[in-house]
């Protein structure tokens, strides 16, 4: 079954919600664009793909459902100047 649209999109770090409804995956839409999280509802097929309102980048990470199944955590580059969802050590800082 499919359960991505099937254009060609580079997808990468699948992560399946712990109840099972829905997928959150990294999406390319072309080589040269950057990569934003799009969240598909698995139990209903029909319904257009969510894009979660995670700032894109280059350079993705992997996702992880937290275990209540209602938040995400995702690790990707950091580009200058840094982005308000960057936690990072101010000694670490430039």
């Amino acid at each position: 079954e499919v359960i991505v649209p099937t254009r060609r999109v580079e997808y990468s770090f699948p992560a399946v919600s712990t109840d099972g409804q829905s997928l959150a995956v990294w999406a390319r839409p072309t080589a040269t664009d950057h990569a934003r999280v799009m969240l598909v509802a698995l139990r209903q097929p029909q319904a257009e793909p969510e894009w979660l309102d995670i700032p894109a980048t280059p350079s993705p990470g992997p996702l992880h459902w937290t275990r209540d199944g209602k938040h995400l955590v995702y690790t990707r580059e950091q580009e200058s100047p840094l982005p308000p969802d960057c936690w990072a050590d101010a000694d670490w800082l430039p």
